[in-house]
Formats: structure tokens, sequence, C-alpha cells
């Protein structure tokens, strides 16, 4: 999405970027009559959704949280901002107690406060890692928990 400000006037990158969505909002916008098409089963399973930062500043979360509502799940959004990670950020020595205390603020008291049959969805791999690693949680990318809503 920062291609054009960096290259402005190229065409070709103009042309990519007009042409290159997210999963969540490329399903809203732009197969949004496709989805209604889609046999969903009927009862949809609890999920706590979990954003990605990057995802949350361009688009936000309500394409993901209305997908997954369309395909039959009731859905709450964890609210809880930014999960600590920030990319390689966790990752390194200096920074891990950092990226724990991010995600302490919010995020893993959100996760830890629900029942253990209500999925934990995300958007951002770098999310995944850092709740797996600091609850004793699983997560599912919401591709996933899509793709499983589907009746066959």
């Amino acid at each position: 999405d920062e291609y054009p400000d960096i290259l402005p006037g190229n065409e070709d990158i103009r042309l990519l970027a007009d042409n290159s969505f997210l999963l969540e909002e490329f399903l809203f916008t732009k197969a949004k009559d496709e989805l209604s098409n889609i046999t969903w089963k009927k009862q949809g399973p609890s999920v706590l959704f979990h954003g990605h930062c990057h995802a949350r500043a361009l688009i936000g979360n309500m394409a993901s949280m209305n997908i997954l509502k369309e395909a039959g799940c009731s859905v709450l959004d964890s609210n809880a901002g930014c999960c600590g990670m920030a990319g390689s950020f966790g990752y390194e020595s200096e920074h891990y107690e950092i990226s724990k205390t991010i995600g302490e603020d919010r995020l893993f008291p959100s996760v830890n406060s629900c029942s253990h049959d209500t999925i934990i969805a995300v958007s951002g791999y770098s999310c995944s890692q850092q709740i797996e690693h600091f609850t004793d949680r699983k997560t599912k990318h919401i591709a996933e928990v899509l793709a499983e809503q589907i009746d066959s």
C-alpha cells in the first residue's frame, strides 16, 4: 500500500496497488456475492477474532468479523490492540519482555477469558505465534475457520 507514495507516477505500481487486497478485504468487497452463494454449516462456533495490526490499520476488523458472521460464527472482537510481536520484534531477545508485556496488557487476558471451545481466530502469523507462546491456546487463521464452516 506504500509503493504508490514511494514511486509516484509509476502506472505499473498503481495498477498493482489497485488490485492488491488482504484476504478479508477481497472476500468482503470483491467476492461478497459469491460468499452469499456458499452453503455454510447451520451452527457455527464461537470465535474470538484478533486482527493483525497491519490489517486493522488498512481496513479495520469489521470485514473479517462480518465474514465470520456470514459463515455462521458467533464472533467477538478481542479489542486488544497490538499482540506485542510486531513482526520479528518479539523474537529478538532484547525485546522479548517488552513484547510479552504488551500482550499481557489486553490480548492474553482476552484470550484466557474465553471458554476452551471458543476458537481463537487471527489474521496474522506473528499474532498467532504470540498467542500460542504465551497462552495455552491454539489459534486458527480466519481462512481455516471459514473453510471449516463450508457445508460440503
